[in-house]
């Protein structure tokens, strides 16, 4: 909690400095930092409040990746205060400037946020469509490891769907891929 108070207090006195000389792109990554901390603090509300002031000054500047990045962050945090519509449209809008920059990692990290958000809230056809989205992504530029997990995440939604042999081959499809890889918490 120290270095933590300690850490807040230096950006807090960085932003000022920046905010002086106009250094606005280093002001946004302060207040990114700062949602960081509260965020492993799990102070949800001032975490939203700095992703938020960075967010607008990305948005200013037209920082794109930033603006995805965050994007994608306020989605885990809504996601994480069960504010479920909010968390939807933060990835979203962060999947849309991803693909704008081909950015294939990010959209694949996101598809997986969005496709663990519709699990937690028992919709497991939007999660199914998600993963599969996913997997095209996968396709492009992805890991193994990242592929075994959405045939078990898929596998786990066609169960709850009571629909066991898709069930059953998305278990299998990720069981082999452990089988042949080295994926020691999938087996």
């Amino acid at each position: 909690a120290g270095n933590s108070s300690k850490a807040m207090e230096y950006f807090e006195i960085s932003i000022e400095i920046r905010q002086e000389i106009g250094i606005t792109v280093m002001t946004c990554y302060s207040y990114n930092s700062i949602a960081s901390l509260y965020f492993r603090q799990g102070r949800y509300k001032e975490c939203l409040e700095y992703f938020y002031k960075a967010l607008e000054g990305f948005e200013k500047i037209n920082h794109l990746s930033s603006v995805a990045a965050i994007n994608d962050n306020l989605g885990i945090i809504y996601h994480r205060i069960k504010e479920y519509a909010k968390a939807e449209d933060h990835f979203f809008a962060a999947i849309e400037l991803y693909k704008e920059q081909k950015n294939t990692f990010k959209i694949i990290k996101a598809y997986s946020c969005l496709g663990a958000l519709y699990s937690s809230q028992k919709r497991y056809e939007d999660g199914i469509v998600s993963y599969n989205k996913l997997l095209e992504k996968i396709k492009e530029k992805g890991s193994p490891m990242t592929e075994a997990r959405t045939y078990l995440n898929m596998a786990w939604s066609y169960r709850h769907l009571e629909e066991y042999d898709k069930a059953t081959s998305y278990y299998q499809k990720s069981i082999n891929m452990a089988r042949h890889g080295d994926f020691k918490d999938l087996q």
